[in-house]
């Protein structure tokens, strides 16, 4: 029986726990798209405030709101210059249950076994001089 071997990852925005087969695994760090977005929101709000505290954010800023006021002053709508904010989604948080040694992957749903990290799978194997250490020369053959 051929047993599949599953990630266990810690989401980084809800810190909730979730599990990836080798095939479904391309680096992720949320475990949905919502904890995606709402980290993504958050980080260029961050973003924004370091920027703003520089002497060009400062600068820019100020040329902003001048040309608000301006247009408030001759009554013309006014424009977005950043993404509107979207109320905060509500997660469950769902109680934590001792990992057994066969789980789901979140993914497809394959069954596996948990592992810490996906083992090598033998590309380039040491000593081959391909990837590890020199390479060795290429040397034409003597044509007769």
């Amino acid at each position: 029986m051929i047993v599949e071997l599953l990630l266990h990852i810690n989401c980084r925005y809800c810190h909730q726990g979730f599990l990836l087969c080798r095939c479904c695994y391309r680096g992720q760090c949320y475990c949905c798209s919502e904890c995606r977005f709402i980290a993504q929101l958050e980080s260029r709000r961050r973003a924004q405030q370091r920027y703003r505290q520089t002497e060009n954010g400062r600068e820019t800023h100020r040329e902003a709101e001048r040309r608000r006021r301006i247009r408030k002053t001759r009554g013309i709508q006014k424009t977005v210059d950043d993404e509107g904010t979207t109320p905060p989604i509500s997660h469950v948080t769902i109680p934590s249950k001792p990992i057994k040694s066969i789980r789901l992957c979140h993914c497809c749903g394959i069954a596996g076994v948990i592992v810490r990290k996906f083992p090598h799978r033998g590309y380039g194997e040491r000593g081959s001089g391909r990837y590890y250490g020199k390479q060795k020369a290429f040397k034409p053959k003597k044509s007769a």
